[in-house]
């Protein structure tokens, strides 16, 4: 077929790829098509008539390729090869007005830089949360507001919602935050609204679950890559409610300054350890204590407290070594990366800190662990439980007549 070239030409620029020959982008076309029910391959014949590019590619590559129906008035080169390729099972390589098709996709990203900033004072906003919409992904600002993202193109349509404890959430689509590549991004400061105080009698009673001890008998180190700590709270009325905030000891022994990452999970039935992940979005918090319990308000999240409980979990990280931050527990190394543009460079290459969290030998049996490996454990010897509680609403009556059916 004229303009596409079913040869091993394919594999002959393949290999000045890979042997590190520079790949330029594809050119900036903008397109009309209409195929239905056409062939892959008519399909390339189509873009090469209109573009004058040329394909390659392997005849064995399009056997199993359904038809094609897609119709656009119009769309970027692009996004159309994308569309066409990826599902597919397909990828491509761009060099000398030539499309070169491969039989994995090469992951494709959208990077992103820049800096946080506090409207008020233009001062940086630290360990702000840069997270998508619609999944558990995204990255956190460093100390210093400065943020670095590669995300990947499929999730180009979404929109992202950057947050810090003490701001107003902001939502921007993926395509629009590419505007913000290298400049500052402005959070307003959230004005906090009282509750109303009632003179009636209170309907709800208020309480704290978990490990509420007041004294530590020593302290967990949350130092890197993921490692979490957790303490499953029971529900011990069985009555559901509304989770408020949680609470941890924070000791003396580790960096107060070091952020850390809330972690909400449900029980899973089979296993008993910590399961799907509550909170969609990514919460970090940097207390502001050296010693003593630090709570962290959840009023705004409606987080329904069930009758088996949840599990509340800590997770230390560092920001500047690394960006990525999923329900995965994929982590992508940064640490050689500095940011350019209009954003202050200088950004430290490592940081060798953590929070030291208190514990006691109240509620050991429902401590866990999250290991490097992915896995949930419990310790051995059960000799000691972490300082965590939790908060939570409960209807006052109700409370009262379940006690008194027991």
């Amino acid at each position: 077929m004229k303009n596409v070239r079913n040869t091993f030409l394919a594999v002959w620029a393949l290999s000045l790829t890979i042997s590190g020959y520079s790949q330029t982008p594809v050119p900036d076309f903008t397109l009309e098509v209409n195929y239905h029910n056409m062939p892959l391959a008519e399909c390339f014949h189509d873009i090469s008539n209109k573009t004058d590019l040329t394909f390659a590619y392997r005849s064995n590559l399009l056997s199993s390729i359904p038809l094609v129906s897609i119709s656009f008035q119009r769309i970027a080169l692009t996004d159309l090869l994308d569309t066409l390729l990826y599902p597919n099972g397909l990828g491509y390589i761009y060099s000398n007005r030539q499309i070169i098709l491969t039989p994995k996709p090469i992951k494709k990203t959208i990077q992103f830089r820049g800096c946080i900033l506090n409207r008020n004072d233009s001062l940086p906003v630290p360990y702000a949360s840069i997270s998508l919409k619609t999944k558990a992904l995204g990255t956190i600002s460093d100390f210093k507001g400065v943020y670095e993202w590669d995300l990947s193109k499929e999730y180009k349509t979404d929109s992202v919602i950057i947050s810090s404890m003490g701001f107003q959430k902001r939502i921007i689509s993926v395509n629009d935050l590419r505007g913000f590549n290298g400049k500052y991004i402005f959070l307003e400061e959230a004005t906090i609204t009282l509750p109303p105080v009632y003179v009636n009698r209170r309907e709800y009673k208020l309480e704290d679950l978990g490990n509420t001890g007041n004294f530590s008998s020593g302290s967990i180190y949350l130092d890197t890559h993921g490692q979490q700590i957790g303490l499953y709270i029971e529900n011990r009325h069985n009555i559901p409610g509304q989770l408020l905030s949680i609470s941890f000891y924070v000791s003396e022994e580790g960096n107060g300054s070091a952020p850390l990452r809330v972690r909400l999970y449900t029980v899973d039935s089979s296993s008993m350890k910590p399961g799907r992940d509550i909170l969609q979005e990514i919460l970090i918090v940097q207390p502001d204590i050296n010693k003593g319990w630090y709570s962290v308000d959840l009023r705004e999240y409606h987080i329904y407290f069930p009758v088996n409980g949840l599990f509340v979990a800590l997770e230390g990280i560092f920001p500047n070594d690394y960006d990525y931050y999923s329900s995965s527990n994929d982590f992508i190394d940064i640490s050689d990366k500095t940011v350019s543009s209009t954003v202050e460079s200088g950004v430290p290459k490592t940081i060798s800190y953590g929070q030291r969290i208190g514990y006691n030998r109240r509620k050991a049996k429902n401590t866990w662990n999250y290991s490097l490996s992915h896995t949930w454990f419990q310790l051995e010897r059960q000799n000691f439980g972490v300082m965590i509680k939790a908060t939570v609403k409960i209807e006052k009556h109700r409370h009262k007549r379940e006690k008194h059916r027991k």
